[in-house]
């Protein structure tokens, strides 16, 4: 009976235990507006440029979180939008997710499937307000 315990016991905190590392997404808006460039975002700021061709990147909010095996991540990037992270697989320094950005209960982008390595940035297209545009950096760290 106590072997039994201690299995489940072992069981249920592997399930529970993170896949070796951290989800991060900043919300970002691109415009072509004079400004000063935010140190926020300098790390990837030519990055941006040569993906979306804006002249200025600003970084909303940012959140970041542990991976767990089969949690969904929920992750508050500012301005009311959220981003779900769903995990799927995990293989060496890679993940592969399946990620929903919403504005409150509006669902505005689903990518399934994604796959990202460790310290790599991927952009996420959001909607465009006016003249700008939403867009989220997403990076999985150690």
């Amino acid at each position: 009976m106590m072997r039994l315990l201690v299995y489940s016991l072992t069981a249920l905190l592997l399930a529970g235990s993170t896949y070796g590392g951290n989800v991060e997404a900043r919300l970002i808006r691109a415009s072509n507006e004079k400004a000063a460039p935010e140190e926020a975002v300098q790390d990837i700021a030519g990055k941006l440029k040569k993906v979306f061709g804006f002249e200025h990147y600003r970084q909303l909010g940012k959140d970041q979180k542990a991976i767990k095996r089969a949690d969904p991540i929920s992750l508050n990037i500012g301005e009311g939008f959220t981003l779900f992270c769903h995990p799927k697989a995990a293989a060496g320094n890679q993940h592969e997710l399946d990620v929903e950005l919403y504005s409150g209960k509006t669902l505005l982008v689903k990518q399934e499937k994604l796959t990202m390595r460790h310290k790599n940035v991927v952009f996420i297209r959001g909607p465009e307000v006016g003249s700008t545009l939403l867009i989220v950096a997403l990076t999985v760290t150690e």
